[in-house]
Protein backbone atom coordinates (compact mmCIF):
# COMPACT_ATOMS: atom_id res chain seq x y z
CA UNK A 1 0.00 0.00 0.00
CA UNK A 2 1.36 3.21 -0.93
CA UNK A 3 1.62 5.44 2.11
CA UNK A 4 -0.09 9.22 2.38
CA UNK A 5 1.05 11.95 3.90
CA UNK A 6 -2.10 11.62 5.36
CA UNK A 7 -5.38 10.03 4.43
CA UNK A 8 -8.59 11.38 4.28
CA UNK A 9 -11.45 8.87 5.50
CA UNK A 10 -12.51 6.95 3.09
CA UNK A 11 -16.25 7.02 4.02
CA UNK A 12 -17.02 11.07 4.19
CA UNK A 13 -13.82 12.09 2.99
CA UNK A 14 -12.95 14.40 5.33
CA UNK A 15 -9.20 14.34 6.59
CA UNK A 16 -9.85 15.19 10.29
CA UNK A 17 -8.47 12.05 11.11
CA UNK A 18 -7.02 10.13 14.40
CA UNK A 19 -4.63 7.56 14.68
CA UNK A 20 -5.72 4.61 16.81
CA UNK A 21 -2.99 2.02 16.52
CA UNK A 22 0.35 1.96 14.68
CA UNK A 23 2.33 -1.25 13.68
CA UNK A 24 5.60 0.41 14.23
CA UNK A 25 5.07 3.60 16.11
CA UNK A 26 9.15 4.39 15.62
CA UNK A 27 8.79 4.50 11.75
CA UNK A 28 8.39 7.15 9.73
CA UNK A 29 5.85 5.12 7.19
CA UNK A 30 3.92 2.39 9.65
CA UNK A 31 0.96 0.41 8.28
CA UNK A 32 -2.09 2.42 10.86
CA UNK A 33 -5.52 1.80 12.53
CA UNK A 34 -7.48 5.00 11.53
CA UNK A 35 -10.81 6.69 13.05
CA UNK A 36 -12.62 9.67 11.68
CA UNK A 37 -13.83 12.53 13.50
CA UNK A 38 -16.24 13.52 11.63
CA UNK A 39 -18.24 10.26 10.98
CA UNK A 40 -16.66 7.87 13.51
CA UNK A 41 -15.55 5.66 10.31
CA UNK A 42 -12.57 3.19 11.55
CA UNK A 43 -9.97 2.28 8.89
CA UNK A 44 -6.42 1.06 7.87
CA UNK A 45 -3.97 2.62 5.76
CA UNK A 46 -0.40 3.40 5.24
CA UNK A 47 0.47 6.58 6.78
CA UNK A 48 3.77 8.67 6.04
CA UNK A 49 4.02 10.41 9.49
CA UNK A 50 5.53 14.17 9.11
CA UNK A 51 7.22 16.29 11.78
CA UNK A 52 5.48 18.04 14.46
CA UNK A 53 4.73 21.77 13.46
CA UNK A 54 5.76 24.66 16.12
CA UNK A 55 3.65 27.48 16.45
CA UNK A 56 4.06 30.50 17.85
CA UNK A 57 1.79 31.12 21.20
CA UNK A 58 1.21 33.96 23.33
CA UNK A 59 0.32 32.83 26.60
CA UNK A 60 -1.78 34.65 29.66
CA UNK A 61 -1.83 33.97 33.18
CA UNK A 62 -3.87 36.69 35.43
CA UNK A 63 -2.72 40.23 34.26
CA UNK A 64 0.00 39.30 32.48
CA UNK A 65 1.37 37.43 28.63
CA UNK A 66 4.50 36.09 27.30
CA UNK A 67 5.35 34.58 24.18
CA UNK A 68 6.68 31.00 23.62
CA UNK A 69 6.32 28.38 21.18
CA UNK A 70 4.08 25.12 20.93
CA UNK A 71 4.89 21.96 19.10
CA UNK A 72 1.80 20.42 17.94
CA UNK A 73 1.26 17.43 15.31
CA UNK A 74 0.88 18.25 11.89
CA UNK A 75 -2.52 16.79 10.35
CA UNK A 76 -4.30 17.37 13.54
CA UNK A 77 -6.74 20.61 13.32
CA UNK A 78 -6.54 22.44 16.28
CA UNK A 79 -9.46 24.51 18.23
CA UNK A 80 -10.67 26.75 20.44
CA UNK A 81 -10.76 25.40 23.42
CA UNK A 82 -8.52 22.25 23.23
CA UNK A 83 -5.61 21.86 25.24
CA UNK A 84 -2.54 21.80 25.17
CA UNK A 85 1.28 21.63 26.44
CA UNK A 86 4.18 24.04 27.23
CA UNK A 87 7.02 23.01 28.38
CA UNK A 88 5.68 24.27 32.12
CA UNK A 89 2.22 24.56 31.81
CA UNK A 90 -0.74 23.03 30.40
CA UNK A 91 -2.55 25.54 28.19
CA UNK A 92 -6.33 26.00 26.95
CA UNK A 93 -6.58 27.51 23.55
CA UNK A 94 -9.12 30.50 23.43
CA UNK A 95 -8.14 31.75 19.65
CA UNK A 96 -6.78 31.23 16.80
CA UNK A 97 -5.26 33.38 14.22
CA UNK A 98 -4.50 32.11 10.66
CA UNK A 99 -2.03 33.04 8.04
CA UNK A 100 -4.33 36.23 6.76
CA UNK A 101 -4.56 37.35 10.27
CA UNK A 102 -8.27 36.18 10.77
CA UNK A 103 -9.16 34.96 14.12
CA UNK A 104 -10.71 31.30 13.26
CA UNK A 105 -12.46 28.79 15.50
CA UNK A 106 -10.57 25.41 14.29
CA UNK A 107 -7.39 25.58 11.62
CA UNK A 108 -5.03 22.85 10.33
CA UNK A 109 -1.46 23.73 12.42
CA UNK A 110 -0.06 24.36 9.02
CA UNK A 111 -2.69 27.47 8.57
CA UNK A 112 -2.26 28.94 12.17
CA UNK A 113 -0.43 31.92 12.31
CA UNK A 114 -0.62 32.41 16.31
CA UNK A 115 -2.04 30.38 18.99
CA UNK A 116 -3.90 32.61 21.88
CA UNK A 117 -4.01 30.65 24.99
CA UNK A 118 -4.39 30.93 28.87
CA UNK A 119 -2.37 28.88 31.39
CA UNK A 120 -4.99 26.15 32.83
CA UNK A 121 -2.96 24.18 35.02
CA UNK A 122 -6.27 24.76 37.62
CA UNK A 123 -9.45 26.90 37.53
CA UNK A 124 -10.95 28.93 39.98
CA UNK A 125 -14.36 27.52 40.85
CA UNK A 126 -16.68 30.35 42.48
CA UNK A 127 -19.02 29.66 45.41
CA UNK A 128 -21.72 31.49 47.09
CA UNK A 129 -22.34 30.24 50.91
CA UNK A 130 -25.86 30.54 51.95
CA UNK A 131 -26.55 31.35 56.21
CA UNK A 132 -29.53 32.33 57.14
CA UNK A 133 -30.40 35.55 55.72
CA UNK A 134 -26.77 36.77 54.54
CA UNK A 135 -24.55 34.92 51.59
CA UNK A 136 -21.07 35.08 51.36
CA UNK A 137 -18.88 34.47 48.43
CA UNK A 138 -15.57 32.80 48.41
CA UNK A 139 -13.83 30.60 45.73
CA UNK A 140 -11.60 27.11 45.51
CA UNK A 141 -8.80 26.28 43.23
CA UNK A 142 -8.44 22.91 41.84
CA UNK A 143 -7.83 21.02 38.78
CA UNK A 144 -9.86 21.64 35.56
CA UNK A 145 -11.12 18.37 35.18
CA UNK A 146 -11.91 17.69 39.02
CA UNK A 147 -15.74 16.96 39.63
CA UNK A 148 -18.12 18.33 42.03
CA UNK A 149 -21.02 16.86 43.25
CA UNK A 150 -24.53 18.23 44.52
CA UNK A 151 -24.13 16.80 48.57
CA UNK A 152 -20.44 17.57 48.67
CA UNK A 153 -19.31 18.96 51.91
CA UNK A 154 -16.57 21.75 51.95
CA UNK A 155 -14.64 23.20 54.88
CA UNK A 156 -13.61 26.82 55.38
CA UNK A 157 -11.57 26.24 58.18
CA UNK A 158 -13.38 24.72 60.88
CA UNK A 159 -16.86 25.34 59.58
CA UNK A 160 -18.82 22.93 57.15
CA UNK A 161 -20.79 23.81 54.34
CA UNK A 162 -23.15 21.45 51.80
CA UNK A 163 -23.53 21.72 48.07
CA UNK A 164 -26.82 22.15 47.70
CA UNK A 165 -26.66 23.42 43.65
CA UNK A 166 -24.37 23.67 41.15
CA UNK A 167 -23.98 26.74 37.96
CA UNK A 168 -23.02 25.83 34.53
CA UNK A 169 -23.34 28.40 31.39
CA UNK A 170 -26.47 26.32 30.41
CA UNK A 171 -28.16 25.20 33.85
CA UNK A 172 -27.94 25.03 37.40
CA UNK A 173 -27.83 21.73 38.37
CA UNK A 174 -29.99 20.37 41.52
CA UNK A 175 -28.39 16.64 41.51
CA UNK A 176 -25.48 15.24 39.82
CA UNK A 177 -21.55 16.41 39.03
CA UNK A 178 -19.77 18.78 37.05
CA UNK A 179 -16.14 19.18 36.35
CA UNK A 180 -14.58 22.26 37.46
CA UNK A 181 -13.59 23.35 34.20
CA UNK A 182 -17.51 23.89 33.49
CA UNK A 183 -18.50 25.20 36.75
CA UNK A 184 -19.71 29.00 37.06
CA UNK A 185 -20.96 29.00 40.93
CA UNK A 186 -21.08 26.74 43.97
CA UNK A 187 -24.27 26.92 46.12
CA UNK A 188 -23.77 25.61 49.68
CA UNK A 189 -25.37 26.29 52.77
CA UNK A 190 -23.59 26.40 56.46
CA UNK A 191 -24.24 22.90 58.16
CA UNK A 192 -22.16 24.01 61.15
CA UNK A 193 -23.56 25.88 64.33
CA UNK A 194 -21.10 28.95 64.43
CA UNK A 195 -21.82 31.88 61.95
CA UNK A 196 -19.13 31.92 59.03
CA UNK A 197 -17.77 35.85 58.47
CA UNK A 198 -16.79 37.54 55.41
CA UNK A 199 -12.97 37.41 56.54
CA UNK A 200 -12.89 33.43 56.99
CA UNK A 201 -14.49 32.64 53.09
CA UNK A 202 -12.02 35.08 52.02
CA UNK A 203 -8.59 34.44 53.78
CA UNK A 204 -8.60 31.37 54.08
CA UNK A 205 -8.06 28.14 52.18
CA UNK A 206 -11.43 26.02 51.24
CA UNK A 207 -11.06 22.18 51.60
CA UNK A 208 -13.19 19.94 49.87
CA UNK A 209 -15.13 16.81 50.40
CA UNK A 210 -14.36 16.24 54.08
CA UNK A 211 -16.56 13.38 52.97
CA UNK A 212 -19.79 13.14 50.42
CA UNK A 213 -23.16 12.05 51.08
CA UNK A 214 -25.05 9.98 48.74
CA UNK A 215 -28.58 9.43 48.34
CA UNK A 216 -29.96 6.49 50.23
CA UNK A 217 -26.64 6.61 52.44
CA UNK A 218 -26.19 7.53 55.86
Amino acid sequence: MTPNPWPACPNCGHEDVAILHEATPQANVTDATLECRVCDHVFKDTIQKAQDVTLKAIVSEEDESDVTRITVPPHEPLHVGDEVYSEDHRLLVTSLEDQEDRRVDEALPQDIKTLWCKVFDTVTVDIAINQGHKTWTGEITVKPEEDFYVGDRLMIKDREVAVHAIKTPSDIHHEGSQQARDIVRLYAKSVSGEPITYKEVHRTEIHRRRRRFREGSS
